[in-house]
């Protein structure tokens, strides 16, 4: 039974119910709920469908929205199915305007910040946040500024530097951002403050600041190379992400400044997270040390980074992505083994997108027919994921949904590193003439 896409009918000798196919994304219901609420709606007690008397059927279904000339569009999962040519950099466009809107839209009006997560189908909020997911979310809202030229969300942006940096520790010649949860500081906030940082030339003492929070970065770097992931803690954790992104920053900031220093760092990493992968493959570290490595071998043409960055790209897509499915809006997502999630699925093609771009300048045909089939079909499927104004009707408060993408085809929360990822991942497409 696929969630949106089958009716459903439990009977028994006390009673029977139906939902159509719609119930489940109406109401954003789980399997399990959706099949207790059944029961309910019988008149049946809480997992009745586990009872052995109990037979459920199953309908395969269609859905259309007709008008009285005899035109209709078919809605699959109340979506409109969306083909490979059907996009292009117009619509890659408005679907990056319509994320910069999501941000608006979704601001807490006492704090100025923006909001963690939104629930459509109950229209409320998160109470609960996340330090690192909110400043790379501010990151790429910055980001959305300079790409659209656009001052939209620059209050916003202002409003939570400010509220980042006002927590930062400073020791000596280097600075770090305290964490507001009681968890040791990482790296990684330091990290993605920095390039907020770049993308804000004008912010006071900006240079001051990138110059002390990356002495941070580098003051956490052992002598083998690997960087510890926190602050007054030699403890190691999240070294599937946190090193990566502050590479990343490290090589950005290394293109503005052209300071040795920050390219020798992520030189003097890669072995060792290199190995750290080969040792342990994971989904996790690929796309911010794809993204960092790219730069670095744009400086240094090693062609130790370009083999080990389509290494960990076609290792991801062999294994991770969806390349046929009985249900067609699956296909391009990542993981193959559960239902697909849009934040993976945004996450890994920023870096299959590096990793694409990269493939053109080696003249890698291989590469480039394998990454661009991966994107085509990843972008496809992110897009099917947005709320748009064809897609939202269905919800109470369809403005603050419209341009984020949700969690699943199934899961309509919006959590904001799914908005971060997504828009990143569009602007790289939009930039590199993907979609031409």
């Amino acid at each position: 039974m696929e969630l949106g896409i089958h009716a459903i009918e439990i009977v028994s000798p006390n009673g029977s119910a139906y939902y159509k196919e719609s119930v489940a994304i109406d109401k954003n219901y789980s399997f399990e709920l959706m099949m207790d609420q059944l029961c309910d709606k019988a008149g049946l007690q809480a997992e009745c469908y586990m009872d052995d008397d109990t037979d459920i059927y199953i309908y395969d279904t269609l859905t259309f929205k007709g008008n009285r000339n005899g035109e209709y569009t078919r809605y699959y999962r109340y979506n409109e199915l969306l083909e490979i040519e059907d996009i292009d950099n117009d619509l890659i466009l408005e679907r990056i305007k319509l994320i910069q809107d999501w941000f608006a839209e979704n601001t807490d009006e006492t704090t100025g910040r923006f909001q963690y997560e939104y629930y459509p189908s109950s229209d409320n909020y998160s109470e609960s946040t996340n330090d690192t997911r909110m400043t790379a979310s501010l990151w790429a809202a910055a980001e959305l500024g300079g790409f659209l030229n656009d001052d939209t969300l620059n209050e916003e942006t202002n409003n939570m530097l400010d509220y980042f940096l006002d927590r930062a520790v400073c020791k000596d010649n280097y600075c770090y951002i305290a964490s507001s949860d009681g968890d040791k500081p990482k790296i990684a906030h330091n990290a993605f403050i920095i390039m907020v940082l770049l993308n804000k030339p004008d912010y006071p003492n900006r240079d001051a600041w990138v110059t002390k929070l990356s002495e941070g970065i580098l003051s956490r770097q052992k002598s083998n190379g690997e960087f510890y992931t926190h602050f007054n803690t030699e403890n190691i954790s999240g070294e599937e992400y946190y090193p990566g992104e502050a590479m990343l920053a490290l090589m950005m900031i290394y293109e503005e400044t052209e300071e040795e220093k920050y390219l020798t760092a992520v030189e003097k990493a890669f072995p060792f997270y290199q190995q750290y992968w080969r040792d342990d493959k994971n989904t996790a570290m690929i796309p911010w040390h794809t993204q960092a490595y790219t730069l670095l071998y744009e400086q240094t043409e090693d062609s130790k980074l370009k083999d080990f960055i389509f290494e960990m790209n076609d290792w991801l897509i062999n294994n991770h992505q969806i390349e046929s499915s009985p249900y067609y809006d699956e296909v391009g997502g990542f993981h193959k083994t559960n239902t697909p999630k849009t934040v993976s699925t945004t996450t890994y093609l920023e870096g299959i997108n590096d990793a694409y771009q990269l493939a053109l300048d080696t003249n890698d045909n291989e590469h480039i027919a394998m990454y661009r089939e991966s994107i085509e079909n990843g972008t496809r499927f992110l897009l099917l994921a947005q709320y748009t104004k064809k897609n939202s009707f269905y919800l109470d408060d369809p403005e603050r949904a419209i341009g984020g993408f949700r969690t699943s085809l199934i899961d309509n929360s919006q959590r904001i590193d799914c908005q971060q990822h997504g828009a990143r991942t569009l602007m790289k497409e939009y930039e590199n003439d993907f979609w031409k």
